[in-house]
Formats: C-alpha cells, structure tokens, sequence
C-alpha cells in the first residue's frame, strides 16, 4: 500500500511502456586487442643514446664564431705560391743599338788595319816615326773597336720571377741541390747576334741595383695626373694618326728621319754608354737598359724583392 501512495508502482509501468516503443539498440561489435606489436617493439634493438654532447655545432655557431686572423705576406711569399712564373722586367728592342755598335766597330776595324798595312812601310819623303804613330793609332782603334762589340754583351732582355712548383718543372735549383721558395730568371744577351740568350737563375737577394727602379716618392703622380697625362697621350697619338693618313706622300721619309734619329741616338749610346745600369747578378756585372722597356708596378715590384745598394 504504502507503494501505492508513493507511485512507484506507475513509475515502473511507465519506465517499462517507453522502453517497449523505443527502437532496438544495435550491438557494437566486440574490440579485440592484439599485444604483437607491443612484443615486437620489445624485442627490437634498443637504440643507445649518447651522453656525451652532439659534436656538430648549433646552425648560429657561424655567427658567433670569431673570425680567423689575418695572415701578412711578403712580396716574395705571393709571387712563390702562383703557378706560372711572373714577368717582373722587359728590355726594350734593342736591334738598333746592336746596329750602331758592331757598325761602328767595323768601321774602326777596317780604318785600323788599312792604315797599319798602308803606313808601316817605309816610304820616301816621310819620317821615321811615321809608322810608329800609325801603329799606336791602329792599335787604340782596335781596342775601341772591341769596347763597342762587347757593347750588347750582358744586356739583361728580361727578368721573371719563378715560383717553386715552375721550378722543379725546369729542373735548375739556383744553388747546390735545394730549390728555393723563388727564384729569379734573369736572360743575358750574347755578344754575337745570333746566338741564343743565356739564362742565369738566382736567389732575389743575388740580384743587387745600385738606385730604386720604381719613382721616388716626390716623383709619384698622383691619380687625377696620371688620368690627365693618359688622356693627352690618346690624344696626341689619335692626332699622329690622322696626320699620318692625311700625308701619305710623305710617309717613306719620316720614317727615314726617324731610322737615322734613332741610329744617331744609339751611336751615342754605344760610345758613352748612357741609359744603362750596372747591375750585380751574382757577382757579375750586368747592365740594365732604363731608357724604355716595360716594368712591373713602375719598377717598385723589382725594388721588392731584389737589394739595392745604400
């Protein structure tokens, strides 16, 4: 009864009368679990971590590193590691000034001895002494004549710097067995024409100046004069080059007047011996053409490397 007065007999009825009119609930079907591949995992290689620290740097290690130092070099150290060999000086031509010398030697030559075999005899109506005089005179003309041969003699046509890897190619140390970090080819012209330049390989040391090559520092232009002096040289030659084609008649004789200039200009030079320096290559006198000729860097290159007398 006392069920009754609270109502939980209806309560019941009703649960049961709306789980009738609900629709069948469709059964999932069943989850199977398989522990194989929590059993291959296991049994797999363990993988070992080191515990010592990555030896590879964080990507903003660059950045943070400190940059390397700076390594000077001398002229020399620069010139050595290149693989070819540097062209540190070229003489200029030099036919002309061979002309002038063995022109002129055999012009004494053929003086001296005509007048040795004219004059020696005795002669009526000249004196005694005549022939001695003759004979001396043909004598100093023979020994001028061999001063102006040996004119061309030991001209340096050029001068490179050799490196060591060019030099074990060529095979020709500078002195004993050991090959030096540089060397210096210094080729010498002959005294006959014909025969080859003579190569002389030495230390930079060996090759000694008596002045700088390169300009002194009150000499030294500056850029906006250099720039000015380029320009009126493409200037001038521009102007020589029209004038040229302009006056074509005439061009067989300044060429003419230019020969003779240059051989009356090398005469000169072939009995005073001007425009060259006595250079020491290897304890042996050289001379160095400065009238011309091409230099590296104005000739301070050469000053770099080479001794020059104080």
């Amino acid at each position: 009864m006392s069920a009754f007065s609270r109502g939980c007999f209806l309560r019941h009825q009703c649960a049961f009368g709306a789980r009738a009119f609900q629709p069948p609930r469709i059964r999932s079907q069943p989850r199977f679990f398989s522990y194989a591949p929590i059993l291959r995992a296991a049994k797999g290689p363990k993988r070992v971590v080191p515990k010592s620290k990555p030896s590879y740097a964080p990507t903003n290690a660059t950045a943070t590193a400190p940059p390397p130092p700076r390594v000077y070099q001398s002229y020399a150290n620069i010139l050595a590691q290149k693989l070819h060999p540097t062209l540190l000086y070229q003489a200029p031509s030099a036919s002309m000034f061979m002309l002038a010398c063995y022109g002129a030697a055999f012009c004494f030559i053929v003086h001296g001895s005509y007048a040795l075999f004219v004059y020696y005899e005795e002669r009526e109506g000249l004196s005694t002494w005549t022939r001695y005089a003759f004979a001396v005179g043909s004598v100093f003309m023979g020994g001028f004549a061999g001063h102006l041969i040996l004119g061309p003699s030991m001209m340096i046509k050029s001068i490179s710097a050799i490196p060591r890897n060019v030099t074990r190619t060529l095979g020709t140390p500078a002195a004993g067995g050991s090959i030096p970090e540089l060397q210096l080819e210094v080729e010498l012209r002959r005294m006959v024409p014909f025969l080859p330049t003579k190569k002389v390989y030495i230390k930079p040391q060996e090759l000694v100046l008596p002045v700088p090559l390169g300009p002194t520092p009150a000499q030294r232009l500056t850029p906006a004069e250099i720039k000015r002096m380029n320009a009126e040289k493409k200037l001038r030659r521009q102007q020589d080059l029209e004038y040229q084609r302009s006056h074509l008649m005439t061009l067989p004789f300044r060429q003419m007047s230019r020969g003779f200039f240059s051989l009356f200009q090398n005469t000169r030079r072939a009995f005073m011996r001007e425009g060259f320096l006595k250079v020491q290559v290897k304890q042996r006198t050289c001379k160095l053409d400065i009238t011309g000729g091409w230099a590296l860097d104005d000739g301070k290159a050469l000053d770099r490397l080479v001794g020059v007398k104080k």
